[in-house]
C-alpha cells in the first residue's frame, strides 16, 4: 500500500509539473505587444517602418500595432488604446507633449521611446532618469533643412521659395525643420515668399502653386512627393518650380532625371529600428544606457540624383538594411556584452556609403 501511494504521488507530481510546463510554454508563445505611433502609416515612410519592424517581430515573437497621429488628441487616444490593449512598450515618431506622454506610460507601466526627434535639454533633464523612458533617436532636424536650402540656392539658383509643413507645435521634428529653413533663407538670401502650415498638405500645395506661380521652388517639411509635389506637376510647373522634401517614394528617380526634384531627405525610417533596440532593452531589464536615457542625433541622408536615390532604394527599401542577427548584437537579452558605444557607432554608420555595400 505504501509503495502504491508513492507511485500515485510520483504520477501526480509529474502531471502537475507537466501542467506547469504547458502553462509556461503557452505564456511564452504569446507575442510581446508593442504599440507604434506614426504621423502617417500608409505612405512611403510608414510602410517602410512597418517592413522593418514586422521583420523583427516575426523573428522575436513581437506583435507590432500601428496608429497614426498628427494632433495631440489622436496621440492621446492611441496611447490610451495601447494601454487598454496591454502593450509592453510604445514607440512613437511624433511627440506632442513628451512630459505628459512619459508620465502616462509610467502610470500604466509601459516603456516609452521616441524615433522622430530628440528632446531639448530642459525636457531631457526631466525624463532621462525615468525608468519607463527608453530614450530617443532622431535626425538633426534643423540641420537637415538648412542643408536643403543651401542646395536649392547653390545648385539651382533658387530665389523665391515656398514652404509647406504641419502647423507649428504639432511636433518637435517639424518645428526643427522649420527653424532650419528660416536659418537657411537668412544665410543664402533666398526670399521665403509663402508658408502653408496646415494638416491638409495637398491642399496647401495646391493653393500655393495657384497663388504663387512664380515660385522657383517649394520645400515640404511634411508630406512628400505624393502629397506636395503632385500639385506642381498637375499645374504643369515641374519645369520651373523645383521641389525639395523628405520621404522615399516610388518614381522619385524619374523626377530626379527630369530635374523637377531637387533633393530628398531619406533614411528616417531606420530610426524606428534604433529606437526599438532601446525599447526592447528597457523592457527586458538591461538597457545600454544606465546614466541617463539615450538621446542620439543622426545626420539626414541626402539624395540629389537618380543614381543616389536608387542606391538608397536598393539598400534600404528593396531589402532591410540590417539583418535580425545584426540587430540582436545590440539587444542585451541576446548579447550581454553589448555597449552603448558600439551601438552609437552602429547608428552613425548608417549612411549612403554603407547602403551602397548592400
Amino acid at each position: 500500500m505504501k509503495k502504491m501511494k508513492t507511485i500515485v504521488a510520483l504520477i501526480l507530481a509529474a502531471v502537475l509539473a507537466f501542467g506547469s510546463m504547458t502553462v509556461f510554454a503557452g505564456e511564452s508563445e504569446e507575442p510581446m505587444k508593442i504599440g507604434v505611433i506614426l504621423t502617417f502609416t500608409e505612405n512611403g515612410y510608414g510602410l517602410t517602418v512597418k517592413q522593418y519592424l514586422d521583420t523583427i517581430g516575426e523573428a522575436l515573437n513581437i506583435e507590432f500595432n500601428y496608429a497614426a497621429a498628427q494632433e495631440a488628441e489622436a496621440m492621446n487616444e492611441a496611447m490610451e488604446n495601447y494601454a487598454a490593449a496591454g502593450v509592453k512598450g510604445i514607440l512613437t515618431m511624433p511627440t506632442m507633449n513628451t512630459l505628459n506622454e512619459v508620465e502616462f506610460c509610467e502610470q500604466n507601466g509601459i516603456y516609452f521611446t521616441i524615433c522622430g526627434t530628440v528632446p531639448g535639454d530642459d525636457i531631457y533633464e526631466q525624463v532621462k532618469d525615468n525608468p519607463f523612458y527608453a530614450g530617443a533617436v532622431g535626425n538633426d532636424d534643423a540641420a537637415s533643412t538648412l542643408g536643403m536650402v543651401h542646395v536649392l540656392a547653390d545648385k539651382y539658383g533658387v530665389q523665391k521659395l515656398g514652404l509647406i509643413s504641419l502647423p507649428m507645435g504639432t511636433s518637435d521634428m517639424h518645428d526643427g525643420r522649420y527653424a532650419g529653413v528660416k536659418q537657411g533663407v537668412e544665410e543664402t538670401g533666398i526670399e521665403l515668399v509663402a508658408e502653408g502650415l496646415a494638416y491638409n498638405l495637398t491642399e496647401s500645395a495646391q493653393n500655393m502653386v495657384a497663388q504663387y506661380p512664380d515660385l522657383d521652388a517649394i520645400i515640404a517639411l511634411a508630406g512628400g512627393i505624393e502629397e506636395c509635389m503632385q500639385p506642381i506637376i498637375a499645374a504643369g510647373k515641374q519645369d520651373t518650380m523645383k521641389f525639395a522634401g523628405f520621404r522615399e517614394e516610388a518614381g522619385a528617380e524619374d523626377l530626379f532625371e527630369t530635374g523637377a526634384l531637387a533633393t530628398l531627405g531619406v533614411g528616417t525610417p531606420i530610426n524606428a529600428v534604433f529606437a526599438f533596440i532601446n525599447l526592447y532593452n528597457a523592457i527586458t531589464g538591461a538597457p545600454l544606457y544606465t546614466d541617463g536615457a539615450c538621446r542620439h542625433t543622426l545626420d539626414t541622408i541626402y539624395v540629389s540624383s537618380a543614381d543616389e536615390y536608387l542606391t538608397y532604394v536598393h539598400g534600404a527599401m528593396d531589402q532591410n538594411p540590417f539583418t535580425v542577427d545584426e540587430i540582436k548584437e545590440y539587444l542585451t537579452a541576446f548579447n550581454p556584452d553589448a555597449s552603448k558605444e558600439a551601438f552609437e557607432a552602429f547608428m552613425d554608420g548608417y549612411d549612403l556609403e554603407y547602403l551602397a555595400t548592400k
